[in-house]
């Protein structure tokens, strides 16, 4: 269940790795929560499931085409702000999504690890120019 009033700063820099292991990325919070916001068919094309319409938080339901009230707020900007916590959790819960990191040392540390801890990044580096050399060599070879 997601707390509609929970106090998150979707302006706040967070990190991911690369989906291709060659770094770390920074995202805003909010933007990459809508980035990964769940999406269906709607009469109007492809959109997110959960939508704002004035101080509604509403939802495209699971078809696509039930569109239904979620939850009423005092101001749009709750509403708004409701919103990105449900883009927030299609963002932690989906498994396509990048593990989400709030610090850069989180996710460096998580980087590194990835590489296969200490020296990782010289190990990538060097299996790189390996790979370089190979097709260099390669191109020589088939030129001759």
């Amino acid at each position: 269940m997601i707390n509609y009033y929970e106090k998150i700063d979707f302006n706040q820099t967070v990190y991911t790795l690369s989906p291709s292991g060659m770094g770390v990325y920074e995202y805003n919070l909010g933007a990459l929560a809508e980035e990964h916001a769940d999406e269906t068919t709607t009469p109007r094309g492809i959109a997110p499931r959960m939508f704002v319409k004035n101080n509604e938080l509403r939802t495209w339901g699971v078809g696509g085409n039930n569109e239904a009230l979620v939850n009423q707020f005092e101001t749009n900007a709750q509403a708004e702000h409701a919103l990105l916590l449900c883009h927030l959790y299609d963002l932690n819960n989906h498994c396509d999504a990048p593990t989400v990191f709030y610090t850069r040392d989180e996710a460096e540390d998580a980087y590194e690890e990835y590489l296969g801890g200490e020296g990782g990044k010289q190990k990538l580096e060097e299996q790189l120019c390996k790979v370089c050399k190979l097709a260099i060599d390669g191109e020589k070879t088939s030129e001759n």
